[in-house]
């Protein structure tokens, strides 16, 4: 029995505006066998989410578009038991503390995207 196909692979939604970066970490949980959808924008994953039910969001704080708080905010109606994780180089205590609210909610550091001083 292959046990590849006997387990559903978790279903991440990627968004962010950086493309190079959204395309690296696509490839990267791909090749670790998960299932990635990506996005570049808040209004592309909310469109994507209608569609397709997600185990994982994964989205940058600051977007050309809008916030990952935004889209978080939004993706808890579609889909109130979505895991989130926000990464951002421009993390605060209190937006910490607002995701957290929303429940199920991590905010990572994103060293790839922190610039030097």
């Amino acid at each position: 029995m292959n046990h590849d196909n006997a387990v559903a692979k978790c279903k991440i939604l990627l968004v962010d505006d950086d493309r190079e970066f959204r395309k690296s970490v696509e490839i990267l949980l791909s090749r670790n066998n998960y299932d990635v959808v990506s996005a570049e924008g808040v209004g592309q994953a909310l469109q994507v989410m209608q569609e397709n039910n997600f185990d994982l969001l994964i989205t940058d704080l600051k977007m050309t578009d809008g916030s990952g708080m935004d889209l978080l905010s939004k993706a808890r109606i579609i889909n109130p038991d979505l895991a989130v994780i926000i990464q951002t180089a421009y993390g605060s205590i209190s937006g910490a503390v607002e995701a957290m609210r929303q429940g199920r909610t991590i905010i990572s550091p994103s060293r790839s995207k922190m610039k030097s001083s």
